[in-house]
């Protein structure tokens, strides 16, 4: 086997791993090869034949797509960070501080996701009474 395919093979099992990792598998370390490619002449590939019915990979089930809202367009930790940056701008760094100690952050970067949208809103509604 060439370094090539081995780091292709290593890549691969990784990939495999941390997926099954999110999806509450096992955990599963890969490692390379200890002391390198095993010694004797290299062999040709073959040339790859018909799949067999065990070869062939099952079809990947795709979760559904969760409704969208036409009411609010999704909130990036940008979006968030760039009204908690406008508040800091308009001398309002205490409320900016609240804001994400109230959201369970002591920055943007700690910010949840599913805490986006209020923070957001929270640091407009300061932001439009100025």
């Amino acid at each position: 086997m060439s370094d090539k395919l081995l780091d292709r093979i290593a890549t691969a099992l990784e990939t495999i791993a941390a997926n099954s990792n999110h999806a509450g598998g096992t955990s599963v370390k890969v490692a390379p090869p200890v002391g390198g490619l095993p010694a004797g002449k290299p062999t040709a590939a073959k040339p790859a034949g018909k799949p067999t019915a065990a070869a062939k990979p099952k079809p990947a089930v795709e979760p559904e797509p969760e409704p969208e809202t036409e009411d609010a367009p999704e909130l990036t930790r940008e979006a968030v960070g760039e009204k908690i940056v406008a508040l800091i701008q308009a001398n309002q760094r205490p409320a900016a501080v609240k804001i994400l100690k109230d959201h369970g952050a002591k920055a943007v970067s700690e910010l949840k996701p599913e805490d986006f949208a209020s923070a957001y809103e929270a640091a407009a509604a300061i932001l439009d009474t100025l």
